[in-house]
């Protein structure tokens, strides 16, 4: 909030449709909640309207704003940052009514530093003077837009599964992947994902996306009966149709299941339908890869890792050692430093054909490669570095 207290606009506030496919999701986000939690109240069912509040705060803080960072953090006044600051505001404005049955203190609170940041429309004077006082949200059903809301949330989906791909072969985020391979059920489905191509490869830090509908060559299935649901329900029939089951390709099974959500099989001449909970799929990465199930699909990432995408990783790793330090020195996200250094040789001259990355990560304007022997050491990938940060004072670069 005090960030945004401190922006002053450069424009008037766009409409919706006219800001980014960041600040539309968003919004649509905003406006499905609200739909949802009146319905709930409606109702009288306070614990699905709460679990939908817990879902857009997620999507909000955890999607929204982290992917915005670069956008608010720009140094200049452009109409791209003052829609994300717009965006930011509206939302969470609307997010200080939405909870105010909830959690009164803190909606308030939030309220009222919310209404006093000076923004078009949103000063203290020209709001009821409590959120209390306010009329409960309504939602906008233009503000809507299901396709984008269906499409990011497949986005995040696969993103999810990607992660937990990269845990299970214990490789670190900030380590660079050639590769990632996303194996989905539908050619529309990969043609509708392409345009978010980089942003997932962004997110899971590949140097590259890919979509498919053959998976085979990356994984291999493992198609069982989940036995609590149909042994009620087929009784002894319950190993035959498992026979049957065991007799057919496991990816074809897979892929009907996801195609159609249900598939018949033929069990003594007879024909049942299961359900695609009913059936349980297990998956195994084939070598040199490493999977990730997702309810949008398997995200494969190529496990390999080549003398190149080793040395980016340590050089993230330091960077993120560097941002630690700042934080640690409580400096201003603007503020510009001076870097000093000391450690192996082999590491040093990466950090040398580095510099023009973690300078703009960092904000580093001058390398010193000699640190002091009191300088922080940290480890960077099991080798020892000593580190110092300064902040160097607005016009100065000594």
């Amino acid at each position: 909030c005090a960030n945004i207290g401190a922006f002053e606009p450069a424009a008037s506030p766009r409409p919706v449709a006219a800001r980014s496919e960041l600040d539309r999701w968003i919004v649509s986000e905003l406006h499905l909640t609200i739909r949802a939690v009146r319905y709930h109240m409606d109702r009288f069912e306070n614990f699905p309207a709460a679990r939908r509040l817990n879902a857009f705060v997620d999507a909000l803080s955890n999607w929204y704003v982290r992917r915005s960072r670069p956008r608010f953090w720009t140094g200049d006044k452009s109409q791209d940052k003052w829609d994300a600051y717009q965006t930011l505001h509206e939302c969470l404005l609307t997010l200080s009514q939405l909870l105010a049955p909830f959690t009164p203190f803190y909606a308030e609170t939030l309220y009222q530093t919310l209404t006093g940041l000076g923004f078009e429309g949103a000063t203290q004077a020209s709001r009821p003077a409590s959120v209390h006082l306010c009329e409960f949200p309504v939602h906008d059903a233009e503000l809507i837009d299901e396709s984008l809301a269906d499409v990011m949330g497949q986005v995040r989906d696969l993103v999810s599964a990607g992660r937990a791909a990269r845990t299970a072969a214990k490789l670190k985020v900030r380590q660079p992947l050639a590769k990632a391979e996303i194996i989905v059920a539908r050619a529309e489905q990969a043609a509708r994902l392409r345009a978010h191509e980089a942003l997932i490869a962004e997110e899971l830090n590949l140097k590259s996306v890919e979509f498919t509908t053959a998976g085979d060559q990356y994984v291999t299935y493992q198609v069982k009966p989940d036995l609590k649901k149909l042994g009620p329900k087929l009784g002894k029939q319950l190993p035959k149709l498992g026979a049957a089951l065991a007799a057919l390709d496991p990816a074809e099974v897979r892929r009907t299941l996801a195609e159609r959500g249900e598939m018949p099989l033929t069990v003594e001449g007879t024909t049942i339908t299961v359900a695609e909970d009913e059936i349980m799929v297990r998956l195994e990465a084939r070598p040199g890869w490493s999977a990730g199930p997702g309810r949008s699909g398997v995200v494969v990432v190529a496990t390999e890792l080549t003398p190149e995408l080793l040395e980016e990783g340590r050089i993230r790793e330091l960077v993120h050692h560097v941002q630690a330090e700042r934080k640690t020195l409580d400096l201003a996200y603007e503020a510009r430093i001076r870097l000093s250094l000391t450690g192996p040789a082999a590491l040093l001259d990466a950090v040398r054909r580095w510099e023009a990355f973690i300078a703009g990560e960092c904000l580093v304007e001058r390398f010193d490669y000699d640190a002091p022997a009191d300088a922080k050491s940290v480890d960077v990938e099991g080798e020892s570095v000593r580190l110092q940060v300064e902040a160097i004072a607005a016009g100065s670069r000594a």
